[in-house]
């Protein structure tokens, strides 16, 4: 993040450049791309917040219970879900509150859901009816709805809009995936796959231990259940942290999701995958987006990937992207995953194009 000062320097340059850029044509040209400076000067600054404090809303779709931030907006009549990644403040972190508030600025009415199991890095095929849930109550007092997914609840809000169709717009994807089985590659190995070689880099391990405490839960052992969260505990504090000592006293079970964890061989992962307790693989296949039709897909994806994330590779939203009939890919530099620090000038940029791209979806 950067300080209010900067994000004024920002606001400043961006605006310089568009004046210059747009000539005569300011008006036509240059309005809306002024209006998306205004809004990324406010999302630079770590001061920024809501006009108004939300509204705490509860909600229930087919029995399902649900508590949310409602945040409205003062004229417009579209609504926009956003939905938090795996984090544990979920809703209530900062990053996403100023994000919530700058939305709103912007016409958007807002509803960020309250989603315990994501906050508990416990992620699952449920979390796609979250979204639908959200995405339903919403559209009670809302002509249009759109969902801001970030990380891996794109996956999640991609398949939720499909059994949506039509009453869901648009779909602004940030750090989303594509291929499970790539990322678990990454997440793991540090390989990935992609212009017909495999490429190597130092991942975020943030991913791979919450892949763990997904599935811990999945595991019929309790003592497998006990020292993999340990493991992932430790290692989410201390990245060198030692966990030999914990992984020789795994059952078989547990030493599957171990084998996967500390393989180093890009070409073993499927078989690791394979080799995982059925309720883990049965919730990888649900959440895939590889082995799923997209071709119903009628929501509009705005997709934003940073070029140089270390968490899920900006492949991943390439793929996404080639394969959705309706999509559009920004590829932003200074973005690590979903955090983002002013910096180039491309970076600003493709920014600003993906801001004025979810105005237009205002209409």
């Amino acid at each position: 993040m950067i300080t209010t000062a900067a994000g004024r320097r920002l606001h400043s340059a961006v605006l310089l450049f568009f004046l210059l850029a747009a000539g005569g044509s300011l008006w036509q040209v240059g309005a809306p791309w002024i209006e998306a400076a205004h809004l990324l000067a406010a999302l630079a600054s770590q001061d920024h917040r809501p006009l108004q404090s939300p509204q705490a809303v509860r909600y229930e779709q087919d029995g399902r219970l649900h508590t949310g931030d409602l945040y409205p907006a003062a004229a417009g009549d579209t609504g926009l879900v956003v939905v938090p990644g795996a984090a544990e403040k979920g809703k209530d972190d900062p990053r996403l509150i100023r994000l919530a508030g700058v939305l709103v600025e912007a016409g958007f009415t807002v509803l960020v859901p309250d989603i315990p199991s994501q906050r508990a890095l416990q992620v699952g095929p449920e979390n796609i009816a979250d979204i639908t849930d959200a995405v339903d109550y919403l559209a009670e007092s809302r002509r249009r709805v759109g969902v801001a997914a970030i990380s891996y609840a794109v996956g999640p809000a991609v398949l939720a809009a499909i059994k949506e169709g039509r009453r869901l717009a648009f779909l602004v994807g940030v750090g989303g995936y594509y291929d499970l089985t790539s990322v678990l590659t990454f997440f793991t190995t540090g390989y990935y796959f992609e212009d017909g070689l495999w490429q190597k880099r130092t991942p975020n391990a943030y991913g791979k231990w919450v892949f763990v405490r997904s599935n811990v839960p999945r595991l019929w052992d309790s003592g497998d259940r006990t020292l993999l969260s340990v493991m992932a505990s430790r290692r989410m504090a201390d990245p060198d942290a030692p966990i030999t000592d914990l992984a020789t006293r795994l059952t078989s079970t547990g030493r599957s999701v171990y084998d996967l964890l500390s393989n180093g061989d890009p070409n073993r992962v499927p078989e690791l995958i394979d080799a995982l307790p059925p309720v883990i693989g049965d919730d990888i296949r649900a959440l895939d987006l590889k082995n799923k039709d997209l071709s119903g897909l009628s929501a509009h994806l705005l997709l934003i990937h940073g070029r140089d994330d270390a968490i899920i590779p900006a492949g991943e939203s390439r793929k996404l992207a080639a394969t959705a009939p309706h999509a559009t890919l920004f590829l932003v530099d200074d973005l690590a995953h979903a955090d983002w620090k002013a910096g180039s000038l491309p970076g600003m940029i493709a920014l600003l194009r993906a801001l004025c791209a979810l105005l237009d979806e205002r209409a």
